[in-house]
């Protein structure tokens, strides 16, 4: 059992470089950047691969000592009810008023990011059909 949830805080580093090629992802299929769509649905498939390849194994051990799925989830739960009380007891159960400004900040900075970005789809698209509709007025006037 110690074994899966080394395996799984293990992997849980890869989060960040999967939801950064998730998110380069999305833009390129947006913007038709079909190359680097490719190498982001790579990226995506490689960590996939990678923590499949890591936890299969391991969990397979873990099944072939005689445990089955409702231990293995009663443990994963007792550790991360293990580690909350000790994050709550480090750091207290509730936000400080820093943790909520970042947070905030955050947040606001994440939609207004993506307000930002969805008005520059839009007006993109509005700009280059605009365009168009230009070239063939000068082609037929």
């Amino acid at each position: 059992m110690r074994w899966l949830r080394y395996s799984l805080y293990r992997t849980a580093g890869l989060s960040l470089l999967g939801v950064l090629a998730l998110l380069q992802l999305a833009s390129a299929l947006v913007f038709g950047q079909w190359v680097t769509a490719a190498a982001a649905g790579g990226v995506i498939a490689l960590l996939i691969a990678a923590t499949a390849g890591f936890l299969v194994p391991v969990t397979r051990r873990v099944l072939q000592a005689g445990w089955d799925r409702t231990d293995i989830v009663q443990a994963l739960e007792s550790d991360l009810d293990r580690q909350r009380e000790e994050l709550a007891f480090r750091f207290g159960r509730h936000a400080g008023p820093t943790e909520r400004i970042t947070r905030t900040a955050a947040y606001a900075g994440v939609g207004l990011g993506g307000r930002r970005r969805c008005l520059g789809v839009i007006t993109v698209r509005g700009c280059l059909s605009s365009m168009a509709n230009c070239e063939t007025e000068i082609d037929h006037g």
